[in-house]
């Protein structure tokens, strides 16, 4: 199932850093931008640095998925509408592909939209599963 939520385009990206060992990867996130964003949320500098304390050791969730051409690529906190003993219920399409470490390097990077405007992004390493093959091909493509 291909994610849509208000036609947005999620600009949050995952970047590989380094194998650890065979079973896992060090990489880098961007968690999320600071101020308004395009799903209507709203995250104040403030709220992120006090809420950075709880980022430690939370599981890291995403969706894989094949765009139309085929390509693998990475979803949000997709969701779809299944229905179970006669009513409709959202499912979540995500899995746990890894976690926050607790030294994770949090900082905050200016990153360029793809409409040309500049957003704050909280950036942090994360520890990604080496088995999941779907995940690793879109993070190394």
């Amino acid at each position: 199932m291909k994610p849509t939520v208000n036609n947005s385009v999620f600009q949050t990206k995952i970047t590989p850093i380094k194998p650890l060992n065979e079973e896992f990867t060090l990489a880098q996130c961007r968690v999320m931008a600071l101020g308004k964003n395009r799903n209507f949320s709203h995250f104040s500098k403030e709220a992120v640095d006090e809420a950075l304390p709880t980022l430690a050791n939370i599981p890291v969730i995403a969706h894989v998925f094949a765009d139309d051409e085929g390509k693998l690529r990475i979803g949000g906190h997709d969701m779809e509408i299944v229905s179970e003993d006669g009513t409709f219920k959202f499912k979540s399409t995500c899995i746990p592909y890894g976690t926050v470490p607790e030294a994770n390097n949090a900082h905050y990077e200016e990153v360029e939209e793809a409409d040309g405007t500049k957003a704050t992004y909280l950036v942090c390493d994360i520890i990604l599963w080496n088995r999941f093959e779907d995940l690793m091909k879109t993070i190394y493509s």
